[in-house]
């Protein structure tokens, strides 16, 4: 099998993103479609000294290189085994294993770190720089510069990467364009790929949708299951093209039928969401399975969320946690952080507060915005780890500083209540208006209140109706029944009974004992409305199932006036002794 088609085929697996997560693998697969078997090997020799084989390695296709590798067979297999068990953080000493640069298990992590910290200055945790036994190897590239002027679409698409990565040759982005054009215009798929990927992103050339639309569209036309699916997710997100979510749905599915996991994973999403098709959990499940089957951490976690949360499927948190896990050992922060929480509230297992905090710290040190904030509060509460107010407000500012309103809003608090810090209501404030402005409903009806009372601002009318309006739009019941009063007193708006009614209505609707009240009280005495004493009773008795005074004592004085019910003077000290009961009143 010529590389080139294993080539295709780690395109098809991972997508055309590799191309600018690690070029170099690419490259150095490509070159050994220039040679034999000896050549094959030396390039995948490269590719694991490098520290790329991580990225390289589709274990699903490594039984294709069993012709060249005759002796490492039972080693591919033993590969096979790990991979089958999650040990994915084997594979690239399972790979030198295989292919003879080691020749004792028991040295292969040793060994191969070695080799990793040595071709990136001692760093072993640094992005691979191109493998330092490739330097000078002027040789390969001559020989894929010869056949490229000759014509060979495949040679010209190598050297294009090459030239595009400075693998051997000056880093040359338009020269590398420009031999990537020369094989793309021949028709060669695998060009065209490249081309749409580095328009779409603006890599080593202006970012422009349109060219990258039209080179995708050429290699998925050709069946190039990775320009299928960033075809699909141009037409999903509206990138050059209008949003159309059955043609992103038409595109994805034709990668999806070539085994793309991403594909698969998108097609799944979009019937769990009925996005571009009709709600189907029993095809979305379908297709979450297909590519939890072919590597996608997201598929795995996307099922563990179905799992959680009982949709589509009956809830089980045992599956829930079994699916989380999966991904959350591969490395992908959403499951760790779902695992996290799951097993922070004793879902699916037992409750293991240092385990769920393990998975929230990883997750969070990956960049995760939830779980900085789920970290901080179980550092705040001294959950699986010790209390400590100043670690959690660490994690609190590292999620702020990526927008995170849920993190703003308990720097708020913090502030507000004078935990771990000293109490500061401006600074709450200044907290809380954050939070706001990014979206945060309670956030938004807290400084509206505290717009209208003038604590910790000045006091401003104007920002107050403006702040709970937005909350009160999101359905927030306190700042519906605050806009409500608003209105209804004239406090620094035109009074408006009609506006206050619709405001209060709503409040009361998502059962808001105080708005339920005042609607009371505004039917009783006829404002906005014609006075109706039986519907003022009706909302009183409503808001006094929730143990509301005033609520209790407007009803006690019903019953002292006989406004729309008898006179009743025992009836009236009952209900308002309950109201003296539940306010502490004497």
């Amino acid at each position: 099998m010529k590389l080139h088609d294993a080539l295709r085929k780690l395109c098809n697996e991972y997508g055309n993103t590799i191309i600018q997560k690690a070029k170099v693998v690419y490259l150095l697969s490509d070159l050994g479609a220039f040679g034999d078997h000896p050549e094959l090997r030396k390039v995948m020799k490269l590719i694991v000294s490098g520290g790329y084989a991580r990225k390289f390695c589709s274990l699903s296709h490594l039984k294709d290189f069993e012709d060249f590798f005759d002796h490492a067979e039972d080693d591919i297999d033993k590969l096979y085994d790990l991979a089958d068990e999650n040990l994915a953080g084997y594979a690239v000493d399972s790979i030198a294993f295989a292919f003879g640069l080691i020749d004792d298990p028991a040295e292969m992590d040793s060994s191969l770190r070695a080799v990793s910290r040595a071709d990136n200055g001692g760093n072993a945790a640094a992005s691979p720089a191109i493998p330092v036994t490739l330097a000078g190897n002027g040789e390969m590239f001559e020989e894929c510069r010869r056949e490229a002027e000759q014509g060979d679409a495949g040679a010209q698409c190598t050297l294009g990467l090459m030239y595009f990565s400075g693998l051997n040759v000056r880093e040359d982005s338009a020269e590398g364009i420009r031999w990537l054009r020369k094989s793309a215009e021949q028709g060669y798929d695998m060009a065209q790929a490249s081309l749409g990927n580095i328009f779409y992103r603006g890599d080593g050339a202006a970012q422009d949708y349109g060219e990258a639309l039209k080179w995708f569209r050429m290699a998925a036309e050709q069946g190039n299951a990775a320009a299928a699916y960033w075809l699909g997710r141009m037409y999903q997100c509206g990138e050059g093209v209008p949003q159309d979510y059955r043609e992103a749905y038409s595109w994805y599915l034709k990668a999806a039928e070539q085994e793309h996991s991403e594909a698969e994973t998108n097609i799944g999403v979009m019937y769990t969401k009925g996005v571009g098709v009709e709600k189907d959990y029993g095809e979305a499940m379908k297709w979450l399975r297909r590519a939890a089957e072919h590597g996608s951490v997201a598929a795995m976690n996307n099922i563990g969320n179905l799992y959680m949360g009982g949709v589509g499927v009956a809830q089980d948190y045992f599956e829930a946690r079994r699916w989380l896990r999966k991904a959350a050992e591969l490395d992908y922060p959403n499951a760790e952080y779902n695992l996290g929480v799951l097993i922070a509230e004793g879902n699916g297992g037992p409750y293991e507060p240092e385990e769920a905090f393990s998975w929230l710290r990883k997750a969070a040190e990956a960049g995760h915005a939830g779980a900085m904030v789920r970290l901080g509060v179980m550092y705040e509460n001294g959950e699986g780890t010790r209390k400590s107010y100043g670690e959690a407000m660490r994690w609190y500012l590292k999620a702020a500083g990526l927008g995170s309103a849920y993190a703003e809003w308990n720097i708020a608090l913090d502030y507000e209540e004078g935990r771990g810090v000293p109490e500061d209501q401006e600074k709450a404030a200044e907290w809380f208006l954050k939070a706001a402005e990014h979206g945060d409903a309670a956030a938004q009806c807290v400084i509206g209140e505290r717009y209208l009372d003038g604590n910790g601002v000045g006091q401003n009318f104007s920002e107050a109706e403006k702040w709970l309006r937005k909350a009160a739009e999101q359905g927030n019941a306190d700042a519906q029944n605050r806009l409500g009063s608003m209105y209804r007193d004239g406090l620094g708006v035109v009074q408006d009974y009609e506006e206050a009614l619709r405001w209060l209505r709503e409040a009361a609707e998502n059962g808001h004992s105080g708005a339920e009240n005042s609607l009371g009280e505004m039917y009783r005495d006829g404002l906005g409305a014609g006075q109706d004493y039986a519907e003022a009773m009706e909302m009183f008795l409503m808001a006094a199932e929730d143990g509301n005074a005033d609520a209790e004592r407007n009803i006690g004085g019903m019953y002292l006036s006989g406004q729309g019910v008898g006179k009743d003077p025992a009836e009236a000290m009952k209900w308002i002794r309950r109201a003296s009961e539940h306010d502490g009143l004497e």
